[in-house]
């Protein structure tokens, strides 16, 4: 700890130095925006930012853990490759888009597309492209996952997987079928987490990840390790309640961090 406080030749870095960059505020973009914010046009993390400086193939990184217990900050958007639905007899990429001028995803459609996947930012409605109009969307098809394990998931969406809405972890086959519903409701109340920016996002999180096992394996190839932990508003806001995560893993973490690699 005293060589970091110290500085003992340690910063400023060096250009050519390869940094693994540890821990679960190392590309979390809510660490930068705070509650009750806008949206950014080009925000950086500090994975961003390490490889905009050194370059990609100088920059390792692994979340570490989970910010807190059952707190995920490494979700990401769900890829059109996990996406697909049928169409007379055939499976195709992407979803069925049904989308309502209602709130109720009630009556004739007025638009219906394939959607690649679910992640959008209309800044108007999308059906007929007002502000501040109320309107709903659903989407149907099948998701067909890469990589087996317990995912979460993170939108502004609801999802149901096999006819059963899906509020927590959920256990997903590689290469299996699944049919999928997702739903989106823009109302006009000022609460509404859509009415004033309206967007649809869905992303997960595969939570059977050896997160340890990964920190320490991209630790090894780094010249140094740079942790990013910390709160986020992932933690707090208004009325949240949360189990402390076990410490350890962050003490440890930090610990390596302090000591640069010989």
């Amino acid at each position: 700890m005293d060589g970091l406080l110290k500085n003992d030749g340690v910063l400023p870095l060096k250009k050519n130095i390869k940094i693994a960059l540890i821990g679960p505020n190392a590309n979390n973009l809510s660490v930068l925006l705070g509650n009750y914010n806008g949206t950014p046009i080009n925000p950086v993390t500090p994975l961003d930012a390490f490889k905009n400086h050194l370059g990609e193939e100088n920059v390792f990184y692994s979340p570490g853990c989970a910010l807190a217990e059952g707190v995920f900050t490494d979700y990401k958007t769900i890829p059109a490759e996990n996406f697909y639905h049928a169409e007379n007899n055939e499976l195709l990429p992407g979803l069925v888009g049904n989308y309502f001028n209602n709130t109720g995803l009630s009556g004739i459609p007025p638009l219906s597309r394939i959607d690649r996947n679910i992640d959008f930012y209309w800044e108007r409605n999308p059906v007929n492209n007002l502000i501040d109009k109320p309107f709903s969307v659903q989407w149907k098809g099948f998701l067909i996952p890469s990589v087996t394990g317990t995912y979460k998931f993170e939108g502004n969406v609801s999802v149901v997987i096999n006819n059963a809405p899906v509020e927590d972890g959920i256990n997903l086959k590689a290469g299996e079928k699944y049919e999928f519903e997702a739903s989106l409701i823009v109302s006009s109340f000022w609460w509404s987490s859509n009415y004033q920016q309206q967007f649809a996002e869905l992303k997960w999180v595969n939570t059977s990840v050896d997160y340890h096992a990964e920190a320490l394996e991209e630790a090894k190839k780094g010249d140094v390790i740079v942790f990013c932990g910390g709160i986020s508003p992932n933690l707090e806001g208004e009325e949240m309640k949360i189990k402390l995560m076990v410490l350890s893993m962050v003490i440890a973490l930090t610990l390596i961090c302090l000591i640069p690699r010989s």
